[in-house]
This record gives C-alpha cells, sequence and structure tokens, in this order.
C-alpha cells in the first residue's frame, strides 16, 4: 500500500482518504512543490523566531540567522537522495504545515511535523498525526517519530498513544505498534 496516493482530484493525500474535515475545513496533504516554497519559508522563520526567543533580536542578525537555517533545510526538501516524503498541510487550499516521513522497512518514521504558529492549537497537527495513526493501523505498520523531550509536543505524543523506545539526553524515539488482531 503507497504511502501516497492520488485522490483523483488533484491533492495527493496521506494513505488512502483525505485528512479529513476539522471545524469544516478541509484538511489535506500533498507533496510540496516550487510554489509552496514561500509559504514554508514563512512557516520555518516564524516557528524558529518563536522557539528560538528571537523575537527580540536585531533584524538584520535575525535574518542571517534565519537564511542559515533555511538553507540547510531547503538543501533536503524534496531530494529525491533523502528517502523521504515532503508534504504540505493545506487547509481549505492554504499551506499551512507541512511534514516529513521516510518509508523504512520496519515502518513509518515521522521526521517532522511543523504547522504555522497562527494555524497551532486548532487540532491541525493532530489530525495529520491521527490519520497517519489510522492508516498504520489498517495497514499494520509501525510509527515512530523522534522529539525533544522538553518539547510541546511530547504530551500530545504520548496521549496519542506513542511510548518511548530510545532517549537520549535531549531526545526521545516514541514508537506506536499496530494493534494486534
Amino acid at each position: 500500500m503507497p504511502l501516497c496516493q492520488d485522490t483523483g482530484d488533484g491533492w495527493i493525500s496521506i494513505a488512502d482518504d483525505l485528512v479529513g474535515n476539522l471545524y469544516n475545513h478541509k484538511v489535506r496533504t500533498r507533496p510540496v512543490s516550487d510554489d509552496d516554497l514561500t509559504s514554508l519559508r514563512s512557516i520555518f522563520e516564524a516557528n524558529r523566531t518563536q522557539e528560538l526567543g528571537w523575537n527580540d533580536l536585531d533584524p538584520r542578525l535575525l535574518g542571517s540567522l534565519l537564511a542559515i537555517q533555511w538553507n540547510g533545510f531547503i538543501r533536503q526538501l524534496g531530494s529525491p537522495d533523502n528517502g523521504s516524503n515532503d508534504l504540505a498541510i493545506d487547509v481549505d487550499h492554504q499551506v499551512v504545515g507541512w511534514l516529513r516521513l521516510r518509508n523504512g522497512i520496519d515502518g513509518i518514521h515521522l521526521l517532522h511535523i511543523e504547522v504555522h504558529p497562527d494555524w497551532q492549537n486548532k487540532g491541525i497537527g493532530s489530525a495529520i498525526i491521527q490519520h497517519l495513526i489510522r492508516f498504520c493501523g489498517r495497514h499494520q505498520i509501525r510509527l515512530t517519530l523522534r522529539t525533544n523531550r522538553s518539547g510541546r509536543a511530547l504530551s500530545l505524543y504520548q496521549r496519542l498513544g506513542f511510548i518511548e523506545t530510545e532517549s537520549s539526553e535531549t531526545d526521545l524515539l516514541m514508537t506506536l505498534q499496530p494493534a494486534s488482531g
């Protein structure tokens, strides 16, 4: 079963159906395209500025730091060499986030998920992850992710049923085993 599949209407969704409706908004995923780069950069910069507490930095220094990080990010985006699927998160035809998934021998690894701060705490990231969980469950596929042990998302992943399978001083590898039966 392919991880990403054409829905027949120009969109590609995770698994074999749309992520669904969230508060009467259509939430979908599709492959990242060159047309998305401006939106992705806005999401990237807004999140980095917020999470790193860079709001008070001199604008020129902030711009330089963000440009360096963006250049590293963009080199990996959509690269066939990295073996991953980069997907835009779309709400009502507006890119509000993105995620990166990697198919592996032992399952799917959620490498990254990011939602613009203006769209956070509205259930979008949760809806995407829950959809991915349902897909993995239907196909008996293990789902893993790595998160910062002090990150905001840790409690979400725990609430969704992920358990710690490896840890370091800063990171946790978390796994959701497919339901048996």
